[in-house]
């Protein structure tokens, strides 16, 4: 059946109004342009390039050495013994070996560097020389005219060989008041001429291999007899081996010096003592007149 006019007027109507409705709702749909003020502007940026550079530290001074302040003074003392004073500020706590006439020893220096000492002089002009670890030397030299007028015998050694020496006055036995050694070395009294004989021992023995010696001066009176013995104890250090030293002997400031070369026994004779006598050389005593 044919469409009524008012059906088919509505329906137009209707399709319109659809089709006005679509377009407004697309139309509140699309993106919307952003204000000007809200657009995005980008702007070049500039790179630059930066070099890395290393911090220049200055290099710290160099420490300032401090001055090594070295000297060797001697002064005269009574019965001709030098005392020595060692002043070396470079040497603290070191091992010297101080040498005077074929005598060698050793010694150690204090935390400052300085020794103080004293040494029988063998010769009237005495020289005392010392030698440090790192090769130099030092010396100094001392007129003592006394020394003329004395006898004295040493013996020295060295690392672990031991002898000890004995003069024995008026034909005194060991041990005896007579018997100058090291448990009765006679010492004068400081500022003291001696009247009779005496014994020094010389040397420090806790140094690395120690030099070591005992001197004994012979009594004023070259009237006076002493018997020189040297003993040579047999421990469990020296059995069975050689022992090495030297002797000096001091004359009017004439000085003889010799090897001591001792065969010791076996060590079955631990406790023994050999004693070895002969040892001081002849020598002529020159006429005063």
């Amino acid at each position: 059946m044919p469409a009524h006019p008012y059906q088919i007027l509505t329906r137009g109507c209707l399709v319109l109004a659809l089709a006005l409705a679509a377009g407004q709702y697309l139309q509140s749909t699309a993106p919307q342009p952003l204000p000007v003020s809200s657009q995005l502007h980008l702007h070049p940026i500039k790179i630059e390039t930066v070099t890395a550079q290393a911090e220049v530290v200055p290099k710290p001074p160099a420490k300032i050495q401090r001055d090594c302040v070295t000297s060797l003074d001697l002064a005269a003392l009574e019965n001709a013994m030098i005392a020595v004073t060692l002043v070396a500020s470079c040497h603290p706590n070191e091992r010297v070996v101080l040498k005077h006439a074929g005598l060698a020893i050793t010694a150690k220096t204090t935390v400052t560097g300085a020794i103080f000492t004293d040494l029988p002089a063998l010769t009237p002009q005495a020289t005392v020389e010392v030698l440090f670890k790192d090769g130099s030397r030092l010396h100094s030299s001392l007129e003592l005219p006394e020394a003329v007028n004395l006898r004295r015998f040493a013996v020295q050694w060295g690392g672990e060989d031991e002898f000890q020496l004995h003069g024995l006055e008026h034909n005194a036995d060991f041990d005896a008041a007579g018997d100058i050694s090291h448990t009765n070395p006679n010492t004068p009294a400081a500022g003291a001429a001696a009247k009779a004989g005496f014994l020094v021992d010389l040397g420090d023995s806790s140094t690395d291999f120690p030099l070591l010696a005992q001197v004994y001066t012979y009594p004023p009176d070259p009237a006076s007899q002493s018997a020189i013995v040297v003993e040579a104890a047999v421990t469990k250090t020296s059995c069975g081996r050689e022992m090495l030293g030297e002797t000096l002997f001091s004359l009017q400031g004439q000085v003889v010096k010799a090897d001591l070369t001792v065969a010791m026994p076996s060590c079955d004779a631990i406790g023994d003592y050999l004693l070895l006598n002969d040892l001081v050389p002849e020598m002529k005593i020159a006429s005063s007149e």
